[in-house]
């Protein structure tokens, strides 16, 4: 089994029923292949998107159910992710990326 890293839109797409990505997210979160890895800040981020969209309850769920290993491995970002992350914010100043974005 690998691990691949994947961003909050996939995590987003697996836990809300409603959007257009939740079909293949469930179906690459099973697959018996991969192993899904998300970052700290995709996390915090993850968890405050579903807490305003959704529900509070899901995303204390999804918390607490990714720092089990339930849906996935939770990945520290590393001083080199950051530094990486920084030079990738410096090559491109017009677009609007996230810390998530940028170290995951």
């Amino acid at each position: 089994m690998s691990g691949v890293l994947v961003d909050t839109s996939f995590w987003y797409g697996f836990f809300d029923r409603t959007d257009d990505r939740h079909p293949r997210a469930v179906e690459l979160a099973r697959a018996e292949t991969l192993q899904p890895q998300v970052t700290q800040p995709c996390l915090a981020e993850l968890v405050t998107i579903l807490s305003q969209r959704i529900h509070p309850q899901l995303a204390s769920k999804v918390w607490r159910g990714m720092r089990e290993g339930r849906y996935g491995t939770v990945v520290a970002v590393t001083l080199e992710d950051e530094v990486n992350g920084r030079a990738l914010l410096d090559a491109h100043p017009d677009r609007r990326l996230s810390y998530a974005d940028v170290t995951a």
